[in-house]
């Protein structure tokens, strides 16, 4: 007899393991006839390798066994979600404070551990102090998240104690401060701050209008959070610029130091088609040191279809909203996956193209995006569910190959 050859195949979805996998049939003969041909297979299995002993047995009560090998491979990753923002006020007579936090992972096998860059129930500084959380399973995939602890001083209060840590000890309670930034170069509507995003110490705006004469070119800048504040460190622009690209209509940054900028009236792919530019920071002892990565247009770029309208970034994953794509209808609208590295070092490749599962002429879907690790949500202002363009959001999932897995509407009804 000759056993099924050897199974090499991943988990189920969810599962430390594989249920009921096709273990093939065996090869075999006798000069008379087979009566029975069985197997130990434990039915479900879980990772790694597991041994089943076939058995084939003739009428005589002879009997032959064989082994074919069964392996799982764990090829899921685990799963993380952080805190937005901690928040705490100092510790009595100190300018700082001892913070707890917890973040949340899991992961379809046991094994996994989190480990931090700042533990949790240490003592932190004034200010914003950037954590990352990373979970690692037993197969040594990861993913991570990002977020901040933020001590805030104490209240001054009449006690012969510097409460707040300014200095002084026992004044009225100082004023609040507020920041306002401008930038250096700022003109008349340029438009600066229509599109904004912050991770961590950095930050980006956009000025889609900004341009020496008029013709709504558009800039973006990159701002760094240093100890006396905010500062503005890159002004970024696309390579030969052209008017009413608006680049900066759009922007998205990454702690791992990416930026993505949406100039969705671009004209390479097709007229207004749009593009995204991603840029990174090449040396991070130096705030100024951006450079352009990639420029991206749609794979099935048509006239008037403004992808780039939306961005956002999420460690190596990357969402591009195109609003008025036609593929559901005029302007019912699409949104593309795109993966760091994908295709070569510093490529960002196409993962998928995501349309609603009832997309529809004037729906949008993509003029708003949002991405977080292998979740993606796609806003379609213009769906008509709850009445005339109350819109919906539609929410798809990594995991299964970017499959739509549900769609959300407001509870309220409510037109335009």
């Amino acid at each position: 007899m000759n056993c099924p050859a050897d199974l090499d195949v991943a988990n189920d979805l969810g599962q430390c393991g594989k249920t009921n996998p096709y273990l093939g049939t065996t090869l075999s003969v006798d000069n008379c006839s087979i009566t029975t041909i069985s197997n130990n297979s434990p039915g479900t299995f879980p990772v790694g390798t597991t041994a089943v002993t076939w058995t084939v047995g003739d009428a005589a009560g002879n009997q032959q066994t064989c082994i074919q090998t069964v392996t799982i491979r764990d090829e899921e990753w685990p799963s993380i979600s952080c805190p937005p923002v901690v928040n705490a006020i100092s510790d009595p007579d100190l300018c700082s404070a001892i913070v707890d936090f917890a973040v949340e992972a899991s992961d379809n096998c046991p094994g996994w551990y989190l480990d931090y860059s700042e533990q949790p129930s240490s003592s932190f500084n004034l200010g914003y102090t950037e954590v990352t959380a990373t979970v690692t399973d037993a197969e040594g995939h990861w993913a991570n998240c990002l977020f901040l602890v933020h001590v805030d001083a104490r209240k001054e209060v009449c006690n012969g104690i510097d409460d707040d840590c300014d200095g002084l000890v026992d004044e009225a309670e100082d004023w609040t401060r507020v920041l306002k930034h401008l930038t250096a170069d700022g003109g008349s509507g340029d438009q600066y701050g229509y599109s904004f995003d912050v991770h961590g110490v950095w930050a980006i705006a956009g000025a889609p209008n900004k341009s020496a004469g008029g013709q709504k070119v558009g800039a973006a800048y990159i701002l760094y959070r240093e100890p006396t504040g905010w500062a503005m460190v890159k002004k970024l622009e696309a390579p030969a610029g052209a008017e009413d690209d608006q680049f900066g209509h759009a922007v998205a940054i990454d702690a791992a130091g990416v930026v993505a900028i949406g100039a969705p009236g671009d004209d390479e792919a097709a007229s207004n088609g749009g593009a995204v530019f991603v840029f990174g920071l090449t040396d991070p002892d130096y705030t100024d040191s951006w450079s352009l990565v990639k420029k991206l247009t749609a794979s099935d770029a048509s006239a008037n279809d403004r992808f780039g309208s939306s961005v956002a970034l999420s460690g190596p994953g990357l969402l591009v909203g195109k609003p008025n794509d036609d593929a559901d209808g005029p302007d019912a609208g699409a949104a593309y996956v795109y993966n760091q590295n994908m295709g070569g070092s510093g490529n960002w490749g196409e993962v998928g193209k995501l349309v609603a599962n009832d997309g529809a002429a004037g729906n949008n879907f993509g003029a708003s995006v949002a991405i977080d690790g292998q979740l993606a949500v796609v806003g379609a202002p213009n769906e008509d569910t709850k009445g005339i363009n109350a819109g919906a959001i539609y929410i798809f999932d990594g995991a299964s190959n970017w499959a739509q897995f549900a769609k959300r509407v407001a509870k309220t009804r409510a037109s335009r």
